[in-house]
């Protein structure tokens, strides 16, 4: 499911529910995922995109995946189109490639 910004998502399925970043999008605009279906969820990104959590960046077109299904992040565009980062600390713990 592609993502729109300035919106919330509840990932609540029995498998993994995969949630990829817009591919437009301007500074400032926020995204929060949060876990609630057995299966977790999965951010994955498009050629470019990257997500900054803490000190540690996904790949360029990596993925940000929950390990516990109420895992959950909040996300803020730092830079247009390409770079997101965590808004505060994320809950639980996640697997970023």
């Amino acid at each position: 499911m592609a993502m729109i910004s300035n919106q919330g998502y509840v990932a609540d399925n029995a498998g993994q529910v995969n949630l990829s970043l817009p591919v437009s999008s301007r500074f400032g605009d926020e995204i929060a995922v949060s876990g609630k279906g057995a299966g977790g969820w999965i951010i994955t990104m498009n050629a470019g995109q990257s997500i900054a959590i803490g000190t540690v960046s996904t790949t360029s077109g990596g993925s940000v995946a929950s390990q516990s299904y109420t895992d959950s992040v909040r996300l803020v565009c730092i830079v247009p189109n390409f770079q997101w980062t965590t808004t505060g600390g994320p809950q639980g713990n996640l697997t970023i490639l």
